[in-house]
């Protein structure tokens, strides 16, 4: 049932990513930037952890989203290029959610893996299928 979390994880993570489209670029600034490691069972993950300050109408919010992704993976030096180009200190633009404020995102672009979920529906699709094919031929 492992792959029910996952397909909700890359179902949420797409339509943010899509309903983030609309949302308001806004300038922000880093106020930190590191990569943060996950001991498991099959190794060491890592997940980018930047939190950046914004204003919206004269009200400071502080957020830590990079992206939709809510999950840490394997790659150390993906995460750590993407936390260099990102230094406490320095500007940068966040997308705002128009009626949350106290939503942003640095990077709202869709990446495929956010479709990682998906992949047991290849297999779950056509079984139904030839469940319901087999039983129709049973029905005659």
């Amino acid at each position: 049932m492992a792959w029910v979390h996952m397909f909700s994880d890359s179902d949420h993570c797409s339509l943010a990513a899509y309903s983030a489209q609309n949302w308001v670029e806004t300038p922000c600034t880093i106020l930190s930037a590191s990569v943060q490691s996950h001991a498991g069972d099959d190794g060491t993950t890592y997940s980018v952890d930047i939190l950046y300050r914004y204003e919206v109408d004269g009200v400071a919010f502080k957020s830590n989203r990079y992206d939709f992704a809510n999950w840490s993976s394997s790659g150390y030096r993906g995460k750590k290029e993407i936390v260099d180009r990102h230094p406490a200190g320095s500007p940068a633009f966040c997308y705002v959610d128009p009626d949350d404020p106290s939503s942003a995102v640095l990077n709202r672009n869709f990446r495929l893996s956010y479709l990682v979920g998906l992949f047991p529906l290849l297999f779950f699709v056509p079984g139904v299928l030839v469940l319901a094919l087999g039983m129709k031929q049973l029905g005659r």
